[in-house]
């Protein structure tokens, strides 16, 4: 029962709230990241892959120039 023991208390509470805030961090960007990802679908569905779309709906996003121009304001 030396400065280890100790020092090992103190460490659980500093890891367990590390790992917990990587949890919830990873449990808000999850999401983000999965629409990001179907952004590159093709299809007009959500949930079904239809194929490769490319850069299409970010093409049309920069062609609408209202959007555009609030973007570029903000």
């Amino acid at each position: 029962m030396g400065v280890a023991t100790v020092t090992r208390k103190r460490d659980l509470p500093r890891i367990a709230l590390g790992l917990w805030t990587f949890v919830c961090i990873g449990f808000l960007l999850l999401p983000i990241m999965f629409v990001i990802a179907h952004s590159f679908n093709g299809g007009n569905s959500f949930s079904i892959w239809k194929e490769w779309g490319g850069l299409k709906w970010y093409h049309k996003i920069w062609d609408d120039v209202p959007f555009r121009d609030t973007l570029i304001n903000s």
